[in-house]
């Protein structure tokens, strides 16, 4: 009975105590019982390597887009680098056509002129040709 009424006593003790923390922790500017700093202490921790991992996850997530950027890049400047020389291309076509343009129409001049000229002999061959200038005016201009 004796050992009865002692496990009673400590029990009332203990059960004392922590009633006395609850109150003294409930109690606001109270100074936090050993207990709740380490669980405090636990839950900052926790939370400092889940931010850790976070920033971790954001770093290489950082680092693969800069990479996916300079691909990018690359690819950018190989096609602009395309594009001047489909330009540079294109500018060396034009400026040939428009020169054959210009030397067909120089030859073209000489052509018509001749054929005219072609024109007006076979027709004075079959007796069908009228000088449009008389005798003399045609005698002057060969003279001229």
């Amino acid at each position: 009975e004796i050992m009865i009424s002692d496990m009673e006593r400590a029990i009332y003790k203990r059960d004392n105590i922590e009633a006395k923390g609850r109150v003294a922790s409930q109690k606001k500017g109270a100074a936090p019982t050993q207990a709740a700093l380490a669980k405090e202490v636990a839950e900052l921790t926790k939370k400092l390597k889940m931010t850790t991992h976070d920033a971790t996850v954001e770093q290489s997530q950082v680092q693969q887009l800069q990479e996916t950027q300079r691909q990018k890049g690359v690819e950018v400047e190989a096609a602009s680098e395309e594009l001047r020389a489909l330009q540079s291309q294109a500018d060396s076509v034009l400026k040939t056509l428009n020169h054959q343009k210009r030397m067909h129409e120089l030859q073209k001049l000489p052509l018509k002129h001749n054929e005219r000229l072609m024109q007006n002999l076979l027709a004075a061959a079959e007796g069908a040709y009228t000088p449009s200038l008389s005798e003399a005016e045609l005698q002057e201009q060969l003279q001229g």
